[in-house]
Order: structure tokens, then sequence, then C-alpha cells
């Protein structure tokens, strides 16, 4: 017996000491270093790149980011060496020919497997460069301001194996890679997934980008806002670029679209809003289609007399005054109930009249027979007799 007490307690010395030595070395097993290695190459030219071209590795701690630069072997080889595994991700860097690409590396990345990182050669030309999908969904509406929200996404496609790079200096303002927005974009915001950002140039009946497009398809997204005038917006379409598809989505309830070029398709539901889907498939470079926005939301009364006294050098009435003239206006309006209630039917055909008034005038806008100016000014008309109408009726 007693040597069994003995060899327990032997045993337990034995234990806790052999714990207290592993503790250390369990420690340093989670700051264990690591090596990052892989190869540049090529996809023009298929070949490994040569020297000299430096190659960054960044680190992105939880405090702050770590970088490392160092050069390409002449193998166009690359090896980043005792690099720490607490980090959040990674991201490898290589600027080539004014263009940069990127490689991210996940936090739980298998630091055994080496990295491969495709360059190009650059081209300023625009032939291999086309759109595969674009929609253009009208977000929303401020009924007050009479503007509309805009989101713009697009899929870009580069079939060569060369990354373009737009050179105004040789090409002109016609060579760079060009969006068409509605008239008017204002406050724009530009999102994609090229790594290199750009710059935004304002263009005639849209925006130019400056950054360039590596092969392989990417994904542009313009959000911006845009004001209408009188119940309508006209747009017209040229295409830069050819566009497989092209669709507009506008929420049912916010108003119509007409297009003799574009189909209107089943309507669609995103989230819980229904939309207008309006497509054009296979579109060249340079063919343009007309569009017109009508029957978008117009300001309230009350909307209008808040946007009249935001001006400067107006006057707000007083409170006791605009109570009384609410009062006045209730009266007013069931009067003209009580007298009227016999025209109504009459009033509502004479409604029904001028609403296939207005659809012909759109219609023969868009087949080119009126100005713009002639339009907004018949529609206006149209408008305004509609208005009284019903300011008749109730």
């Amino acid at each position: 017996m007693k040597h069994t007490k003995l060899f327990i307690q032997i045993f337990s010395i034995i234990t806790i000491i052999f714990v207290s030595f592993s503790l250390p070395r369990i420690y340093a097993q989670h700051s264990i270093e690591h090596n990052i290695s892989g190869t540049i190459f090529n996809g023009t030219t298929n070949s490994l790149v040569g020297s000299d071209i430096p190659v960054t590795l960044i680190q992105y701690f939880k405090d702050k980011p770590e970088v490392i630069i160092q050069k390409i072997s002449s193998k166009g080889r690359f090896k980043f060496t005792d690099l720490e595994n607490n980090h959040t991700k990674m991201s490898i860097l290589i600027t080539y020919k004014k263009v940069s690409y990127e490689k991210t590396i996940s936090a739980n990345y298998n630091f055994n497997e080496p990295i491969q990182i495709h360059i190009y050669e650059t081209t300023s030309e625009l032939n291999n460069i086309s759109i595969v999908d674009e929609t253009m969904v009208i977000t929303g509406i401020n009924r007050r301001y009479s503007t509309m929200g805009v989101l713009q996404s697009i899929k870009v496609s580069n079939t060569n194996d060369m990354t373009f790079l737009p050179s105004p200096e040789e090409t002109g303002p016609m060579g760079l890679f060009r969006v068409s927005l509605l008239p008017g974009a204002k406050d724009l915001e530009v999102q994609t997934s090229i790594p290199q950002g750009g710059h935004i140039i304002q263009v005639d009946r849209g925006v130019a980008l400056t950054l360039p497009i590596p092969p392989g398809n990417h994904e542009f997204i313009i959000v911006y806002k845009v004001s209408y005038v009188d119940e309508s917006l006209s747009y017209d379409r040229r295409f830069s670029l050819p566009t497989s598809i092209f669709r507009i989505l506008l929420p049912i309830n916010l108003g119509g679209i007409i297009s003799e070029e574009m189909v209107n398709e089943p309507a669609i539901t995103i989230g819980n809003t229904n939309y207008l889907n309006f497509s054009a498939s296979e579109n060249q470079a340079n063919e343009r289609l007309q569009v017109v926005f009508f029957d978008l939301p117009q300001k309230t009364l009350s909307q209008k007399f808040l946007n009249f006294t935001e001006k400067e050098n107006v006057r707000l009435i007083s409170i006791p005054i605009l109570t009384g003239m609410i009062m006045i206006g209730f009266l007013g309006i069931k009067l003209r109930k009580s007298l009227k209630a016999g025209r109504f039917q009459l009033g509502r055909i004479k409604d029904k009249s001028l609403e296939h008034s207005l659809l012909s005038l759109d219609n023969e806008y868009v087949k080119g027979s009126l100005s713009h100016e002639e339009y907004i000014k018949m529609r206006k008309e149209i408008t305004e007799k509609l208005n009284r109408l019903n300011q008749e009726e109730n």
C-alpha cells in the first residue's frame, strides 16, 4: 500500500512537471511563423515575368496593417518568410505598367499552397470591351423636390488578353469607358470590383471612368439623383459599347414608361416592391433608343407651399392667418361638392378622354413627330385641364 501511494505521488509530480513544461510550447504554437510563396504570370505573353518588379504584402492585424515589400526573382517567383498567422487577412499587390493587380488571402489560407498572380500588357483600344448586362433601377422618388433616385448596375466584359488602360492623350474623350446616365445626374457615387480606382469625368449624356479594365468580367454600380419637370422625364440613350441586355425597372406605383425600342416585359418583384420591366437586347455600339418616364408623382399643395416658404426673401404666414385660410378652404370644398355633384359623371368622361390624349401625345413624341419643347408644352396644357376637372369634381 505504501508503495502504491508513493507511486501515485511520483506520477502526480511527473504529470505536473510535464504540463508545466508543455504550456510554453502550446503557447508558442499559436505564434508559429509561416511562409507565402508564388509566381507572377504574364497572361498576355503566357510566361513568367522578369525580375526587379516589386511585390507588396499587406497583413491586416486588429490594430494596424503591416506592409512588406520585396522584388521578384529572375524566374518570376516571390517568397515572404516568417509571417505570423494572427492576421485577419492578407493581400498581395503588384503594379505593372501603371495597373495594380491584387490577390486577397483569407485568414484560413493553406500556407502550403503556392499563389499565382496574373498581370497583363495594356491597350488603349476599346474593341474587346462590351456590356454583358446593364440594369437601371429607379430606387425611389422624392415627390416634394421632384427628384428620382437611380441605381445603375453594369457588368463589363473584357474578352482580350490585355488590360484596357484609357489614354485620353492618344484616343481623346471618345476612347474612355463611358456610361450613359439620365439627364442632369448629380450626387454621383461609383463602386467597382476592380481594385484600382480612377476618376469620374462628366461627359455629354453621362460619365467617363478612367480606371483600367483587366481581362474577365467586372461590375460597376453607379448611384445618383436626377430631377424631373411636369411629371415627365425624357431619356435619349446612345450605346457607346455593344450591350447584350439593357433594362429599366420602375416601381409600378410611381409612374409609367414609354419606349418604342424597348420591350414591356412581365413585371418583376424585388423585395416587397413590384417593378415595371422594360428591356432592349443585342444593342450595338452607337445605336440609340428613346425613353419617356411619365405620370411621375407631383408635389402636393402643402409641399408646394413648403417649397415656396423655403425660398429667400419669403416671409412665413403667421399661424392664425394660415389656420383661417385652411378653414375657408375646407368650407369652399364642401360647397363645391354639394353644387357640382351632378357634373361628376360628365367630368369623369372628359377625364378619360384627356388621359387618352396624353397617351397619344407620348406616342407621338417617342416617334419623333414632336420636338421636346412642343411635347412639354402640350403635355402641360393637357395636365392642367385634367387638374381643373379633378378640382371641379372635388
